[in-house]
C-alpha cells in the first residue's frame, strides 16, 4: 500500500473516532443534567399533556416563535408554556401563589427537600461550575 493511502486512512479513522466520541459525550451530558418531571402535576396539569386553550388566558407580553404563554382564569400566578404546533404543555412557572395544589404536597414557600424526596432517583442536582 502506498504511503498516501495509509495517511488518508489514519486521518479518516481519527475523525470518525472524534465524531463518535462527541456523540457519546453529548448523549451522556444530556441525560446527566436532566430531571424527569413527567409525573409531577401542578393544579392538575402535567408536562406533555394537551392543553385546552379555551380554559386559559393568552399571555401576550411574551412572544416566541415556537411557544405561547397562558395563565388560568382562577390562577393568574401560574404561567404555562405551550407549544404552538401541537398544544402540548412544555413548561410551568408558579410565581407567588402558595395555595396551588401539587400531587406531592409541594408549595412555593415549602422546603426544597420535600420536592427532592418526592422525585427520589429521578432527581439530579446540577453542578454550577
Amino acid at each position: 500500500m502506498n504511503r498516501y493511502k495509509i495517511n488518508r486512512l489514519v486521518i479518516l479513522s481519527i475523525f470518525l473516532l472524534m465524531g463518535v466520541g462527541t456523540l457519546l459525550l453529548v448523549n451522556y451530558l444530556k441525560s446527566e443534567q436532566s430531571t424527569d418531571l413527567s409525573h409531577i402535576t401542578i393544579d392538575d396539569m402535567h408536562l406533555n399533556s394537551t392543553v385546552d386553550k379555551n380554559q386559559l388566558i393568552e399571555f401576550d407580553d411574551i412572544v416566541l416563535k415556537k411557544y405561547k404563554f397562558y395563565e388560568k382564569y382562577n390562577q393568574p400566578d401560574l404561567v404555562f408554556k405551550v407549544n404552538k404546533a401541537n398544544n402540548k404543555l412544555k413548561g410551568m412557572s408558579l410565581l407567588k401563589n402558595t395555595k396551588v395544589k401539587t400531587n406531592f404536597g409541594g408549595e412555593i414557600e415549602g422546603h426544597v427537600q420535600d420536592v427532592v424526596r418526592e422525585l427520589g432517583n429521578n432527581y439530579k442536582q446540577k453542578k454550577i461550575t
